[in-house]
């Protein structure tokens, strides 16, 4: 799970937090699951609130513009935990108990590399979000009610939350590393997932929590729209710790 703390009104650090004690509240899954998250900035901020609620806390010095592909091959690559499939998850998105257990089920089915678990997905306004974080929360209810919160649907998303098994990810080289700030990486993860394995997407019900937005500059857009999707090809190992150190 990529972070980096936007500041603000701490509503990314929220929904992180909120997003961690919903995957601590999971239905039992045979062998277990382990959560790793990756927290990429000047320095380890927000390391002693994470930590306590993640199995596997990873810092990654960077204090540049955040590259979400590097963390995602980070958390990936450096894990002591090599399992045998990877859940791409934003740090925005708020599970149900059942998403875990639900989404390892999937992989029994013949054929199946990699996964959306979701085809729409809502946006929630601010209010929700708050209401939402508090449902899930400790002690609270297995599942969101859809009927009770307010957003925006968002038609076919890409990026969130993908599904894939580690032997799909290190056949396409895991992230493209070139995408810094956001746009880009997701789509480009999605076509290089079905130019490689049989790519399915279900309908559960998943929520993205509200959170501020810096929109991009214009040299910014500029700088990810220049590279060709479904280019990527590694030349070393990917999700060096010491990427931007050595440079």
């Amino acid at each position: 799970m990529p972070f980096r703390d936007g500041g603000g009104g701490g509503e990314r650090l929220r929904n992180l937090l909120a997003c961690l004690a919903a995957l601590r509240d999971q239905d039992e899954v045979p062998g277990g699951y382990t959560v790793t998250v990756v927290e990429a900035d000047r320095e380890p901020r927000r390391r002693e609130l994470i930590a306590p609620l993640a199995d596997e806390y990873l810092f990654a010095p960077h204090p540049g513009a955040f590259n979400k592909a590097w963390v995602v091959n980070a958390g990936v690559a450096n894990s002591a935990v090599r399992a045998e499939t990877v859940c791409v998850f934003d740090a925005d998105l708020l599970p149900d108990r059942g998403f875990v257990a639900r989404s390892l089920a999937r992989f029994r089915e013949p054929g199946v590399g990699a996964f959306l678990p979701y085809r729409d997905m809502l946006y929630l306004d601010e209010g929700s979000s708050v209401r939402a974080v508090h449902t899930r929360g400790p002690g609270g209810e297995p599942a969101l009610d859809p009927a009770a919160l307010r957003g925006f649907w968002m038609r076919r998303p890409v990026g969130g939350c993908v599904w894939l098994t580690r032997e799909v990810f290190d056949r396409i080289g895991g992230m493209d590393e070139r995408y810094e700030n956001w746009g880009g990486e997701d789509v480009d993860l999605v076509l290089r997932l079905q130019s490689a394995t049989a790519l399915y997407a279900y309908d559960d019900f998943m929520v993205h929590l509200h959170h501020p937005v810096r929109p991009l500059r214009p040299e910014e857009a500029r700088q990810n729209d220049e590279i060709p999707y479904m280019t990527w090809k590694p030349a070393g190992p990917i999700g060096r710790l010491d990427r931007y150190l050595v440079q």
